[in-house]
């Protein structure tokens, strides 16, 4: 952004805190801006902000986003960064898992944050354990992250193989 730019957004209150070095952080920050009103009557400036929040996503699923949603939508900004956080998370352990030899780190935990705007769906899952190989959870999770799930906030915790033994003995 040019300096013009930057005065701009620190007259109306932005001011980036966000470490390009971290997905999450820069993310967040930028989703949290986009309810500025003010950024939202400069046009040019905020589709510089959906366009940093696009390029923080996977190019391969560019063509399932919906951008009037994006731009208008809090609740649909928040489901693709939660969408996008599951996979990460997925990936993470997938690398766990295959840098183990599947000796360690061989389980997820689907875990979602419950609360009054969770979606039905997401109960369904809360606390289940899979293993990172099995196909049952690959599907489910295709199936429920395919369509934007107001409230949804399910997360992913990589679990050893005791974790796992213990939580599914309990």
């Amino acid at each position: 952004m040019s300096d013009q730019e930057r005065e701009e957004l620190s007259a109306i209150g932005i001011q980036c805190r966000a470490d390009a070095q971290f997905f999450k952080q820069e993310i967040l920050d930028i989703h949290s801006h986009l309810n500025n009103l003010k950024l939202k009557e400069n046009r040019l400036l905020f589709n510089k902000f959906i366009n940093r929040f696009l390029a923080l996503i996977p190019k391969n699923i560019h063509s399932y986003i919906d951008r009037e949603s994006l731009e208008a939508d809090s609740d649909y900004r928040a489901w693709l960064i939660n969408r996008q956080m599951f996979v990460f998370n997925y990936l993470i352990a997938k690398s766990n898992f295959d840098l183990s030899k599947g000796e360690n780190y061989s389980h997820i935990l689907w875990s979602p944050v419950i609360d009054s705007a969770t979606p039905q769906q997401c109960y369904d899952f809360n606390n289940k354990i899979f293993k990172i190989t099995d196909i049952e959870f690959q599907r489910s999770a295709t199936e429920h992250w395919s369509k934007p799930k107001k409230g949804c906030k399910c997360s992913l915790i990589s679990i050893n193989n005791r974790q796992a033994e213990k939580y599914i003995s309990l």
